[in-house]
């Protein structure tokens, strides 16, 4: 899943249109379009601001490759 899928998914969860996160995030609804889409990368303070906005917590990870 793409950093856009998860916010997606999430949003959906809450049944909140774009225009509502983006007001809740303090951005425009072109750029959740945008993220949702996958044309554009959002930064881990943006996807910190969009987790928070819809009460989430954000966690990131290294994770070993194993070969």
């Amino acid at each position: 899943m793409t950093p856009g899928d998860l916010v997606r998914e999430r949003r959906e969860e809450l049944r909140w249109s774009q225009a509502r996160l983006a007001n809740e995030a303090g951005t425009a609804q072109s750029v959740i379009s945008r993220i949702e889409s996958g044309r554009l990368n959002p930064t881990v303070d943006m996807l910190a601001r969009l987790a928070t906005a819809m009460h989430a917590e954000l966690t990131l990870g290294i994770l070993p490759r194993y070969y």
